[in-house]
């Protein structure tokens, strides 16, 4: 009987990759975007060939910015999670498609293809360098409390390999700041400097947030809950929000669109999100005995996904009809299941 849970279970996971993957797919064709490429693009500059090198000397480590500058080079991603940059000119397309521009704007915005300036473009990208820079933040490892069970080897490693992340994750954020300066918008520089540093802010909230103790009580959980709501909110949703709305200034959209744009990327992005860190849950919650605080945060990212996928589509129910809206409608949906 378990077998046979299992077997099931197995082929879901393998037919929800699959639509994740097709929809993936067809949102990459439909705004002219292969997300995969971002990787590779910014990783063999000049700068960071100098860096790789220093990279090569953690290779035998068992450091995880070694996994995770792989991962970036090889273009691999979470089939089940969307770029953010990808998300990003999806939304634009979607706006674009639902109001005529007077092209007042004075910036430069480039060739438009696919209904998306290259300006846009630029934007996206910085948004998913910004997320790739603290993900490799992510990876420094705490030395505090695990001196005692590591030798002296692994430790030096471990802070050879922190001294990197700190490195590379400073020099990507550093290439962001450049590329907000780069749009000559002083309204786009103060998003995306506000987005970074929501960011930074909540990346540390995040490593608090995640640290699940065996502590007991409604309180405790209803506390863990706001910190896990403010956790995510700062560190995904807002510098999203702000990515989106520079995106929707650069190409002169009015501010009404851009506030309404902006909200249901605010309900796509939240709803993206509580997924995957269900999908950790389940991992998590599968290899060990489940504990109240583990189901309750669950029961959090569960119902947060459930409401902001609704308020999405009726969202969306204010647009026309296109491919770009029935592909969001798609990806909403398929966080359900």
């Amino acid at each position: 009987m378990k077998f046979a849970r299992l077997c099931i279970i197995s082929r879901t996971v393998s037919w929800k990759r699959s639509i994740h993957f097709d929809l993936m797919k067809r949102a990459e064709l439909e705004v002219g975007f292969t997300s995969s490429f971002l990787g590779l693009k910014y990783m063999v500059s000049e700068e960071f060939s100098t860096i790789a090198t220093y990279i090569r000397q953690l290779v035998q480590t068992k450091h995880p910015l070694v996994d995770t500058v792989r991962n970036l080079l090889a273009g691999n991603r979470d089939q089940e999670q969307p770029s953010p940059s990808l998300l990003v000119l999806l939304l634009c397309k979607v706006a674009s498609e639902n109001e005529s521009l007077s092209n007042s704007t004075t910036l430069s915005l480039g060739k438009k293809e696919n209904g998306i300036y290259q300006m846009q473009r630029d934007i996206s990208e910085l948004a998913e360098l910004m997320f790739v820079g603290f993900s490799i933040h992510a990876t420094i490892q705490s030395l505090k409390h695990n001196r005692s069970v590591l030798s002296d080897e692994t430790t030096a490693e471990f802070v050879r390999g922190n001294k990197l992340a700190v490195l590379i994750g400073d020099f990507i954020l550093a290439k962001v700041s450049k590329g907000a300066a780069d749009t000559e918008s002083s309204q786009i520089v103060t998003e995306i400097s506000l987005a970074v540093g929501e960011a930074a802010e909540g990346n540390c909230l995040s490593k608090e947030s995640t640290q699940i103790g065996a502590s007991n009580g409604f309180e405790t959980i209803n506390s863990r809950e706001s910190k896990l709501k403010t956790a995510m909110e700062l560190s995904v949703v807002s510098p999203f929000s702000r990515f989106v709305r520079s995106a929707l200034l650069a190409a002169g959209h009015s501010q009404t669109s851009i506030d309404q744009i902006c909200t249901l990327g605010r309900r796509l992005i939240i709803c993206s999100e509580s997924r995957r860190n269900l999908n950790g849950l389940q991992n998590t919650m599968g290899s060990r005995k489940t504990k109240a605080p583990l189901c309750a945060i669950r029961t959090f990212y569960s119902t947060s996904c459930s409401q902001n996928a609704d308020n999405a589509i009726t969202s969306l129910s204010d647009y026309h009809e296109s491919s770009a809206k029935q592909i969001l409608i798609e990806l909403i949906n398929s966080y359900r299941i």
